[in-house]
């Protein structure tokens, strides 16, 4: 009776495996981290943040390894198939070369994400990424398909167009503050039989979103650097009109602090846009946190 009953139990749990549905973490910044239960992806991991001293004085600025591993445990994120990266600013790609070493994933890198990726490790294993079209060849990886979209970045101040750190990273990078350029900028159209994804750090509309209007279920969207709350709402969330809309980059990230991350970046008026899509009519505006396990049913 006891074979019969192990045997029962192992079915159950291969059937719950199975069915497991899909599921995303958010930590922090533009991270996301999306599981069918048999395959996984990875978006921006970022943990490792400056100091006063690295802004001031353009300082060596590496993965805090310690940290890493304490968060990922955290999240109980240990195998990962796929890294993303959206583009090469620090607060989107220095922690995803010691991720995938950690994890043992593959780094989906540009050009730019190249560079810093081999000069952490010539061990990661890379899948290039080219800066060529405006909409990629997709990748596979179990069920999911993701195909990159180029984008511009947003301004830092739209009315002087300026940018942070604009260009490719050099092939002399050498882990200095400000040596981790824009480099090469992506969204991401993921499909998946249990739902279709957006992933697009950005807080301006991507034009190229237009391929996919009516085929999103679930938007991941960057709320910072927009340029006028009607743009970010109207014309950005509401028109893609996905089930739920999950923001990204509302949480502070310029300095490593536990006290600061938990507050919102300055400006970026979080309730603001909640408030907004509520008074036009849109109600699957969902502000995660941090750790959150979001259920993306279909």
């Amino acid at each position: 009776m006891k074979y019969i009953f192990a045997i029962l139990l192992g079915f159950i749990s291969l059937y719950s495996t199975s069915i497991m549905a899909l599921e995303a973490k958010w930590f922090g910044v533009t991270s996301v981290y999306i599981t069918d239960g048999e395959s996984s992806i990875l978006f921006d991991p970022i943990i490792t943040k400056p100091t006063i001293g690295h802004w001031m004085f353009n300082l060596t600025f590496k993965s805090n390894r310690p940290l890493v591993d304490k968060m990922l445990a955290k999240l109980e994120i240990e195998k990962v198939d796929l890294i993303f990266i959206s583009h090469q600013h620090f607060d989107h790609s220095i922690d995803a070369p010691y991720v995938a070493l950690k994890t043992g994933a593959t780094v989906v890198a540009s050009p730019s994400q190249e560079i810093i990726t081999r000069a952490v490790s010539s061990d990661i294993s890379i899948k290039s990424l080219p800066y060529e079209k405006d909409i990629g060849d997709v990748i596979e990886i179990g069920k999911f398909k993701i195909t990159p979209l180029r984008r511009n970045h947003s301004a830092i101040i739209h009315s002087l167009d300026f940018h942070f750190t604009p260009g490719p990273v050099k092939k002399d990078f050498n882990f200095k503050f400000y040596d981790y350029k824009l480099g090469e900028n992506f969204a991401y159209f993921i499909e998946h039989p249990d739902g279709n994804i957006i992933f697009d750090q950005g807080g301006q509309y991507n034009p190229l979103n237009d391929h996919y209007l009516g085929k999103v279920d679930y938007y991941f969207t960057g709320v910072a650097n927009k340029k006028n709350l009607h743009a970010l709402t109207k014309n950005n969330i509401a028109k893609i009109n996905a089930k739920k809309t999950f923001p990204l980059h509302f949480d502070f990230f310029p300095l490593q602090s536990n006290f600061l991350e938990r507050l919102p970046l300055p400006k970026v008026g979080i309730d603001e846009i909640s408030e907004e899509l509520k008074r036009i009519g849109y109600d699957g505006f969902h502000i995660p946190k941090w750790g959150e396990t979001l259920k993306l049913v279909k």
